[in-house]
């Protein structure tokens, strides 16, 4: 699941394991220079060269100050790569971005690339598309294009001789909801559900049945790279499944902290110690809603000391 549906809260959690603060504030435009607990760092420690591509304009929400500040030696976005611009969009061309993906890769040893394309994003464009957006036709258009140049970049790695030294993590950011529910209210959560594939090198394929997040993303990443652990909200996705999940919601006049298991969802008001709000999928048994609350509680207690220790001046 999501961490939160907004896309630079989500990086924020696979780039930290952490969960997002529980407030409207974004991580990294708060502090950009913040050192978080950080998948570059630790891959920058283990001997890797590490990298970030997009094609999103970096300075959003400053993004690439937050990449430069957590480990990432190498960063460029839609400016600085040179992508073409999307016709009306402020967006750069993924084939292109793709494709710079392949040269940085090149002769490169042992590296982490972190590649962040946005033309799968809203408004959702491929070409041919029109200057409409937001549509559910122009979004399944655009997944399929977005696979069309997944395919082609794991054809140049295959090419390349690479593919059977290379791990492949597929993630999105969040989900979308298509306009279905108002502003003011919280997102349906189906918007909250990404799709997660993991290809290792030599490792059988297999399911995953339960709940888990974008924060258990780097445990995992550094068991199956044999790397330093890192304290995290996260659990390695190859030890059991962590059986909870946190997750956050936005909307013009409320905030929202929930936590589910899988099939319950329970919800409280941060921004008023914990009230309980009505849950988003009643039926829960008392002793799960109890042991629900509590973690939400104790999750809001520790994200306000966190964020007011950086606020205070600390690392």
């Amino acid at each position: 699941m999501s961490t939160a549906p907004q896309s630079t809260k989500s990086i924020f959690s696979i780039v930290t394991g952490l969960y997002p603060q529980p407030s409207a504030q974004v991580e990294t435009h708060l502090r950009p220079d913040a050192r978080w607990p950080s998948m570059g760092a630790a891959f920058a420690r283990g001997g890797y060269q590490t990298g970030v591509l997009t094609s999103f304009p970096g300075r959003y929400d400053r993004l690439d100050e937050f990449f430069h500040a957590n480990g990432f030696e190498t960063v460029e976005d839609r400016d600085s790569l040179g992508l073409s611009n999307l016709p009306s969009l402020p967006l750069g061309s993924d084939e292109e971005l793709y494709s710079h993906a392949e040269e940085w890769l090149k002769n490169r040893g042992r590296a982490l690339l972190l590649l962040i394309p946005s033309n799968s994003h809203h408004p959702f464009w491929y070409p041919g598309a029109d200057g409409g957006g937001g549509r559910p036709e122009r979004y399944v258009r655009a997944m399929q294009y977005q696979d069309l140049l997944l395919g082609r970049f794991i054809d140049s790695l295959r090419a390349s001789g690479n593919w059977e030294q290379t791990a492949l993590i597929l993630c999105a950011d969040h989900g979308n909801y298509f306009g279905l529910v108002s502003e003011s209210e919280p997102p349906p959560i189906s918007s909250y559900h990404v799709p997660l594939l993991i290809r290792m090198p030599g490792v059988p394929a297999r399911r995953l049945n339960g709940v888990s997040s974008h924060v258990d993303l780097l445990p995992t990443l550094l068991q199956a790279c044999g790397l330093q652990p890192m304290e995290t909200q996260g659990t390695s996705l190859l030890a059991p499944l962590p059986g909870r999940v946190v997750f956050q919601s936005e909307c013009i006049d409320a905030l929202r902290v929930s936590c589910t298991d899988g099939r319950v969802i329970l919800t409280i008001n941060p921004e008023s110690s914990g009230e309980l709000l009505t849950p988003w999928r009643p039926g829960a048994d008392e002793a799960i809603v109890t042991t629900m609350r509590e973690r939400l509680a104790l999750f809001h207690r520790f994200q306000y000391w966190h964020i007011q220790d950086l606020l205070d001046g600390g690392n």
